[in-house]
């Protein structure tokens, strides 16, 4: 996955952000079964860095 197709899965994530706080949190997430690995700090919340980052590390 390149930098472009990261960006753009990254975005269509985030669409499913009801409320609009560019973050994405489990309740919007609930059928995402990476969001607990991709809330790198387990907070309930990941945000678009989190998901970015989480996107990265998923490519090798």
């Amino acid at each position: 996955m390149n930098k472009s197709q990261t960006n753009a899965q990254t975005y269509r994530i985030l669409k499913i952000d009801i409320n609009g706080d560019q973050q994405a949190d489990n309740e919007e997430t609930k059928d995402w079964r990476f969001f607990d690995e991709a809330a790198a700090n387990h907070d309930g919340v990941a945000t678009s860095e989190e998901i970015r980052s989480f996107l990265r590390s998923r490519r090798n």
